[in-house]
């Protein structure tokens, strides 16, 4: 265009002046037109971090975000890495970025939550005791989350429309901009969405250096690859998925570009692999380094420490337990130091905690289902009740539009509307091997407590329904149609539920009302409703009836303002001791894990072995016998046990009757809430239980 431009002026003035002024204004317009092209998606992103951030300022604190903000301030300000270092360096540092950045008090050193690496009890202490402002701390931690979130949609898009043309990468960006999911991982302090976006852009970037390599190829791979083993310990996932896609770009003989002082092609396999081996150690090398600056090219995780494994909170004799090879690789890295202290001792802590173990039982719910060894239908389940319908129907069209285009005998030409060629088939092979390779591993994990966890495959899935841009060009009305009501139903969808984001369920699940007859945990309840609970009590009780409450979550529940008899929870940091005295009519507000009976010792639907238990202490809390004054302290200190598991199990009866009645009202769709008389309490807690299996029916209990 510049040199048209050059030539039509040099034909109207021999001045070389005019000539440097128009080409001067076609430069102009080309930059123009470079920023209109980018207007949409870049004002698409600033909306989805606006969306994400702002949903953030109606919730509580959730339980891994008090040790990520807390641990991420303590990386920034004193460099001592001991904390949570199982989650992730990067992402917890830019967390706590603007909190480092401003005044804030933090538990003195001396604490004793520091010495035994307490880092959710110091994150208490530090959002709720020690006079900050809690609110502007989750506000500004998950303000930088979301900017992560940004950048992966940028990364969506730009993978899409370098396959399928501009159309195509903005169909993929409009499905992950309005994904509830994607919404609550960028609107939550953790590493989750961090863990998605370094998966995406890793695999992304080390795929085009092995078709071009250059500085800019090899650094940007490496800055993606270090990214993602300082924000996810499962980064190991890239090496297998690394291997096939170099194996299938060698086998399939594309010429490769050297773009160093001149551009070379290089088209002789033997080349091709001395040349792709000197870039993939340079990659290595320069992550290498990364990696250990992101610690400080320090080893020790605590500052000035001569002393190994200090201050984690468990051992390393712990974590190494039952890690077979890869804690053998990980113990002889730890021995020759090749990897900071920290990485090495977070990675064996998710090793050792990945799997259900009797020593750590890692408890999953699933349709009413119980198991202590996790269900290969869980992540499947999770995508199929928590993805809009809208979202399936335009991937159903992508695939549609791959068949056709495979079985064309002619390519589709590049246009406004489409770019896929057959060409795209062989651009998609690093979106197929990211996310079979970790579908693959994630479905025979037995970590099961979260949508969350399957994440990193939501980005192949939306890049790869950019190919439903084939069916807009030309009269096809149905798809067409199809397409359009597909991403109206998603956007339909994606605002109703605002901003209870995490708590989405589509209505192959029975919508958000019925999200907690199928799942729990983070994928619906991770303690984050308390001001919707708070909101509903101050409009609805104003009798003023005794509220009961049983609060999955880390907050503090008197600084969002509940307050009442706290019954038995299953996860909790707040120092309140949980009420024991009569159950009462009253408001009673139950979080979907604990009104589940997720979690040991009583787990699963309500059993004679509970049953029994639940009579005979009963009978010898109501004889007393041990409450007199001349009882001995063991006498007493049994007593309160006795009562502390009849507290448990009593809450848990109530539970099993509470499941088989509608709630009457609910906070977010993850705090359940039942208005009890003292005939409901009589039913539920005195006559025949509402449910009673013969056995604990709970797969791998013993």
């Amino acid at each position: 265009m510049l040199l048209n431009v050059a030539e039509m002026s040099t034909k109207l003035t021999p001045s070389s002046g005019a000539v440097r002024a128009t080409s001067s204004g076609g430069a102009f317009s080309a930059v123009i037109r470079s920023v209109r092209g980018w207007w949409a998606p870049l004002v698409s992103l600033l909306v989805f971090w606006w969306l994400a951030t702002s949903a953030g300022g109606h919730k509580s604190v959730g339980p891994d975000e008090l040790g990520h903000i807390s641990s991420g301030y303590t990386y920034l300000k004193y460099h001592d890495f001991r904390l949570d270092p199982q989650n992730g360096l990067l992402p917890q540092k830019l967390a706590a970025l603007p909190l480092w950045l401003g005044d804030y008090r933090f538990p003195a050193e001396e604490d004793a939550a520091w010495r035994a690496g307490d880092f959710d009890t110091l994150g208490y202490k530090f959002l709720f005791q020690m006079e900050n402002n809690a609110a502007e701390i989750l506000r500004m931690s998950r303000s930088m989350i979301a900017v992560l979130g940004a950048l992966l949609g940028l990364a969506i898009y730009c993978w899409s429309k370098s396959i399928f043309g501009p159309t195509g990468g903005a169909l993929s960006l409009a499905l992950y901009v309005l994904c509830p999911t994607a919404l609550s991982i960028a609107g939550t302090a953790t590493s989750d969405m961090a863990a998605a976006l370094f998966f995406t852009t890793a695999i992304w970037a080390f795929w085009r250096m092995l078709h071009k390599v250059s500085p800019f190829s090899v650094l940007a791979a490496a800055t993606t690859l270090s990214g993602l083993v300082l924000s996810k310990m499962s980064a190991g996932l890239v090496v297998p998925m690394g291997a096939v896609l170099l194996l299938v770009r060698l086998a399939l003989h594309r010429p490769l570009t050297i773009q160093l002082r001149a551009r070379v092609n290089v088209t002789e396999v033997p080349r091709q692999i001395k040349w792709l081996a000197g870039a993939l150690a340079v990659q290595a090398l320069s992550a290498y380094v990364l990696v250990w600056a992101g610690y400080g090219f320090r080893y020790s995780a605590i500052p000035g420490s001569t002393t190994s494994g200090e201050g984690y909170g468990t051992t390393w004799s712990y974590v190494m337990r039952d890690t077979g090879t890869a804690g053998a690789v990980i113990g002889m890295m730890k021995e020759y130091r090749v990897l900071p202290e920290a990485l090495l001792f977070g990675t064996a802590y998710v090793l050792r905690h990945s799997h259900s173990t009797p020593e750590v039982p890692r408890p999953a719910f699933l349709n009413g289902d119980y198991s202590l060894e996790g269900f290969t239908s869980y992540f499947p389940s999770c995508v199929l009740f928590k993805t809009p319908l809208g979202t399936f129907v335009v991937l159903f069209l992508a695939v549609a539009a791959a068949v056709a285009v495979w079985a064309s005998r002619k390519h589709v030409n590049k246009g406004t509307a489409a770019a896929f060629t057959k060409n795209a088939f062989y651009e998609m092979t690093p979106l197929a091997i990211l996310f079979f390779v970790y579908w693959a591993v994630a479905i025979q994990s037995t970590l099961n407590i979260g949508n969350r966890h399957i994440f990193p495959t939501y980005p192949p899935m939306f890049v790869f329904a950019g190919a439903a841009c084939y069916w807009i060009k030309g009269r096809r009305r149905v798809p067409q149609a199809l397409l359009v009501c597909g991403l109206l139903g998603v956007a339909v969808e994606s605002f109703a539920i605002r901003p209870d984001y995490l708590s989405y369920f589509n209505i192959i699940a029975g919508g958000a009302k019925n999200g907690y007859k199928h799942l729990a945990d983070s994928s619906i309840d991770w303690g984050q409703d308390l001001p919707a609970l708070r909101d509903w009590l101050t409009e609805n009780n104003k009798a003023d009836d005794p509220v009961y409450f049983s609060y999955f979550g880390h907050a503090d529940t008197h600084y969002y303002k509940i307050y009442g008899h706290r019954l038995p929870t299953v996860n909790g940091a707040e120092p309140i001791e949980p009420f024991n005295g009569r159950l009462t009519k009253g408001i009673y507000c139950v979080s979907v894990e604990n009104l589940q009976s997720i979690a040991p010792p009583v787990m699963g639907r309500w059993a004679v072995p509970y049953e029994k238990a639940y009579q005979q202490l009963r009978a010898e809390i109501a004889a007393g016998g041990d409450a007199s004054p001349a009882a001995t302290p063991e006498q007493q200190q049994l007593r309160a046990q006795k009562q502390r598991l009849f507290g448990i199990l009593q809450f848990n009866r109530l539970c099993a009757f509470l499941r088989h009645r509608e709630p009457d009202a609910e906070a977010g769709y993850s705090i359940m809430i039942y208005r009890l008389t003292e005939d409901d309490l009589r039913r539920a807690l005195d006559e025949p239980p509402a449910e009673l299996l013969p056995t604990i029916e709970v797969r791998g209990y013993h």
